[in-house]
């Protein structure tokens, strides 16, 4: 009997202490480390903000180019993409049938456009000019677009 009074103590310890850690417990995207500014990667100062990764410095290395696509909603309308360029070739970013960004050799550039009304899913291409990619990418949507700013 005295046992089965001291294991029902001991489980009810246990679930009190696993209600305390799940209160206390944060979603990854909310740390600093998916919210980091893309603009302030290098930094020390990280700045707390609404962004999610979704590429974080993806190293694209041995391909002509990279495609893919993400998804925005109305909570996050911003999306942006960055490419620093360590390639003696320029290169160009686009988001779906816009104008292209060229990125010059050994720089870095970026862009940022928003959500529209009947639009959610937005395709976008890293293409090297010349030769192949090399270099660093970075993908991300935020809630307002002073998020994306330095």
């Amino acid at each position: 009997m005295k046992f089965k009074k001291l294991l029902n103590i001991i489980i009810f310890i246990c679930f009190i202490v696993l209600i305390i850690l799940f209160f206390q417990y944060k979603p990854l995207e909310k740390t600093n480390i998916l919210t980091e500014n893309i603009s302030k990667e290098n930094s020390t100062d990280i700045e707390s903000c609404n962004i999610y990764h979704i590429f974080a410095n993806y190293n694209l290395i041995d391909h002509p180019h990279f495609s893919s696509y993400i998804e925005l909603s109305s909570s996050q309308p911003y999306g942006k993409i960055f490419y620093a360029n360590n390639s003696p070739y320029s290169a160009k970013l686009i988001v779906d049938d816009k104008e292209p960004v060229i990125v010059e050799p050994y720089s870095s550039n970026s862009v940022v456009w928003k959500k529209g009304t009947f639009k959610n899913s937005y395709e976008f291409t890293v293409t090297a000019t010349q030769g192949n990619l090399d270099g660093y990418f970075s993908l991300a949507k935020a809630e307002k677009e002073e998020d994306f700013q330095n």
